[in-house]
């Protein structure tokens, strides 16, 4: 069939017709493109797509849609129209939220965020120069959630904006030494300007999140401190350094005042930093809050997800911890907040899989967590509980008389009592070795 000039020119004017009507459909269905860290579009898309990035840049300003979908539904957009970002009232009190995580938009973190604001956390980590590249990773993973961080290094000329050097030999056994000239510190310096104080380690990992929510449940007028509950050496027992563990601001007011200063009632130099600083809580009467869920599931963890998740755990948890230990993948509360035994691979690996990782179509039900913390003190440890006394004390003491056995001044820290302690532990243990090498033997012989 041949054509004429007109039926040419007809089916030219519709053929230009519908390429328009395509291109600007095509304008308005663009809306998935280019996230902000998913690729760049070249100039002559840009261009022609114009519409496009300032609904993106209204999408990642935007804190009460979750969803893009959401965002479009609510809006009505014309090709190359710019969308204006709501205005925002500015209040210098309120300092602004911290960055959670980056490149990732479609992520509320409202909720977080409003938390975030009303508990001030204060995080001090103690380490040393020759663990740098801990200091490394911690640096760039959870610590940047902190409000504020200090490093104490035992090093005095290792200076800088976020780090202390002290004169403290580098050792286990001082540890205690640099727990209290952090309090100290804290007390006089930082103590009306955040709401609790974090001591972790160099290898422990803290979701911040989940710790400020469970420290909103607890009484900022109340003394206390909330970490992984030990059952051993004092009425209530201690909290395990490796896990963490938070003062609130009275909290560590009362262990200055009514611990430190006061000449024989706690021990300012060496010892197990953990047992030493539980020991002086008790005694200055700093309460121990409940760190357990209402399951019983612990937020603190002194071993590594992968411990407590694969195994084995460490064989001292199960003689020492209030709660009862479990393995496995119910291990923890889900709003867990610590994980001890976190070395550099461990800890940026985590960073990875909590904040750069998003299961598409699982949402968060704040609602259903609102009760999942008592915000009440840690529950007595009951009579006849297997646990230990601190040197030269007895367990009666924790039980009757608690008012007269805090006010009463230390006296196990005379060197010789000290030494018959420690003969009678080598003994014991070696005691214990010989029972087992003449099981074995036993075994062996059969």
């Amino acid at each position: 069939m041949i054509l004429n000039k007109k039926e040419v020119l007809l089916v030219l004017v519709l053929f230009v017709i519908a390429v328009v009507y395509f291109h600007t459909s095509l304008d308005k269905s663009l809306i998935h493109l280019q996230f902000k860290g998913f690729g760049k579009m070249d100039k002559s898309q840009s261009e022609s797509h114009g519409m496009v990035m300032p609904l993106i840049s209204r999408l990642e300003r935007n804190t009460e849609n979750s969803t893009l979908a959401q965002l479009v539904q609510n809006q009505t957009v014309q090709t190359g129209q710019e969308i204006k970002p709501a205005a925002q009232t500015f209040n210098p009190s309120i300092p602004p939220p911290p960055i959670l995580e980056t490149g990732l938009p479609f992520i509320n973190r409202r909720i977080a965020e409003e938390v975030s604001r009303k508990v001030r956390v204060f995080c001090w980590i103690p380490s040393s120069e020759k663990f740098m590249s801990r200091l490394k990773a911690v640096n760039s993973t959870w610590v940047k959630r902190c409000d504020k961080v200090i490093f104490i290094i035992s090093s005095p000329s290792f200076k800088s904006s976020d780090t202390i050097g002290v004169d403290i030999v580098d050792s286990r056994a001082t540890l205690n030494d640099k727990t209290v000239f952090a309090h100290k510190l804290i007390y006089n310096n930082y103590l009306d300007k955040y709401d609790w104080f974090l001591k972790a380690d160099d290898d422990t990992y803290v979701i911040m999140e989940n710790l400020k929510f469970l420290l909103s449940h607890f009484d900022l007028k109340t003394p206390g401190y909330v970490g992984c509950q030990l059952r051993h050496y004092s009425p209530q027992g201690y909290l395990n350094g490796g896990a963490g563990y938070a003062y609130n601001a009275l909290g560590i007011k009362t262990i200055v005042e009514q611990g430190y200063n006061i000449p024989g009632r706690c021990r300012l130099h060496q010892g197990a930093e953990d047992i030493e600083n539980g020991y002086c809580a008790n005694k200055a009467g700093v309460k121990t809050f409940d760190q357990l869920d209402v399951n019983g599931k612990q937020t603190f963890l002194s071993a590594s997800v992968y411990e407590n998740v694969v195994g084995p755990l460490p064989q001292w948890t199960h003689s020492n911890l209030m709660a009862h230990a479990v393995l496995g993948l119910n291990c923890c509360s889900p709003l867990v907040v610590s994980f001890h035994h976190a070395d550099e691979k461990l800890m940026l690996a985590m960073e990875y899989l909590l904040y750069r990782v998003v299961i598409h179509g699982r949402v968060q039900m704040p609602e259903k967590t609102a009760g999942i913390f008592s915000g009440k003190e840690a529950l007595e440890i009951p009579k006849g509980f297997p646990r230990r006394a601190y040197p030269g004390e007895v367990i009666g003491d924790y039980y009757k008389g608690k008012e007269e056995w805090r006010k009463s001044n230390v006296t196990a820290h005379d060197a010789t009592k000290r030494q018959n302690i420690k003969e009678h532990r080598r003994a014991r243990e070696e005691a214990r070795r010989r029972r087992i090498d003449k099981l074995a033997r036993g075994r062996n012989s059969k």
